[in-house]
């Protein structure tokens, strides 16, 4: 039996005639990125792109059965639908699924990846817009307090420095070039940048569960230059951070302290002469403790305002 044809006059939409109006069904697979199905995940389907007539009364929501599996009828022509997946104890995932396109109908079928939470932390997390004080030299900044170490800062004891200059600066249509330097106190701190896994490419939790013992340098950079156009390094690039770091009499970390920062570092206000950096950063209180997996209800960074509360990731980031 062909399903496409067995609707109820319910899911017609109101501009859009039963008779004339291509039908089709959605169909989605709900899995974990550990391997498995889901079943009872909560699917929302909304038309996001598209003929605006076309996209109206398609918004969908239910359940996977106990295959991980859902089906969803109604309009599905020429748009680009956001399948939304959500379900307690794993992290929402997102995704955009264009719309079938053949001569009996419009079905579409898509697999949606969970992630487990596994051990959500609370941590020094802040998403932070600060400006440093001149051009002149190097800040530290203090993430448990998050601010720089400076007169006009809160910060006690520097955990990175940021260095920000302007070699070339033509005004802001150009030419110009602006580099942030990144460094540590400690010779064994550093930063690591990453990829975020492929099972995090739909979720809202992009980095890995714990950040890496190994592989960390002491100094970075990221730039963007403009002349006839943008040419960036690492800029937002996401990273994790060793920080705070001692060693053995043998030379070997025995104590130290992780964090990652999402989506990674920029810096704006390039026509300013006080340089601003931004970047969100999430760092483990835990000593030698290598968890990123943050509980976004509990920051320890005393005094944050609601501008600088650390938001979830956008799901969409590649």
């Amino acid at each position: 039996m062909n399903r496409l044809w067995a609707l109820p006059v319910l899911f017609c939409l109101p501009l859009v005639s039963c008779a004339s109006a291509p039908r089709g069904e959605l169909e989605v697979k709900v899995v974990k990125a550990s391997g498995g199905s889901i079943s009872g995940a909560e699917v929302w389907v909304g038309g996001i792109k598209g003929n605006q007539q076309t996209l109206r009364g398609t918004r969908k929501r239910g359940l996977t059965d106990k295959n991980g599996e859902i089906k969803l009828y109604g309009e599905l022509r020429d748009i680009v639908y956001g399948v939304n997946v959500d379900k307690e104890g794993y992290y929402r995932s997102r995704k955009e699924v264009p719309a079938g396109n053949d001569e009996v109908g419009y079905d579409t079928r898509t697999v949606v990846t969970l992630r487990e939470k596994k051990m959500p932390l609370s941590m020094y997390a802040k998403h932070e817009k600060v400006s440093l004080p001149s051009r002149d030299k190097r800040y530290g900044y203090d993430f448990s307090q998050g601010d720089i170490v400076d007169l006009s800062g809160k910060g006690n004891r520097p955990d990175v420095y940021l260095h920000v200059t302007r070699p070339i600066f033509k005004g802001i249509l150009g030419p110009y070039k602006e580099i942030l330097t990144i460094s540590f106190p400690a010779k064994t701190d550093g930063i690591k940048f990453f990829k975020p896994p492929e099972t995090a490419k739909h979720s809202e939790f992009k980095s890995h569960y714990q950040a890496p013992e190994t592989g960390y340098t002491s100094e970075a950079v990221v730039k963007v230059f403009y002349k006839n156009g943008h040419d960036q390094k690492n800029w937002e690039r996401p990273a994790y951070l060793r920080i705070r770091s001692k060693i053995d009499e043998e030379g070997h970390i025995e104590n130290a302290h992780y964090c990652k920062i999402f989506p990674g570092f920029k810096t704006t206000g390039l026509d300013r002469e006080k340089p601003r950096v931004e970047f969100t950063y999430y760092c483990n209180p835990e000593p030698n403790k290598r968890g990123m997996e943050f509980d976004y209800e509990r920051s320890l960074v005393p005094g944050i305002e609601d501008e600088g509360w650390p938001r979830k990731p956008d799901v969409l980031y590649d």
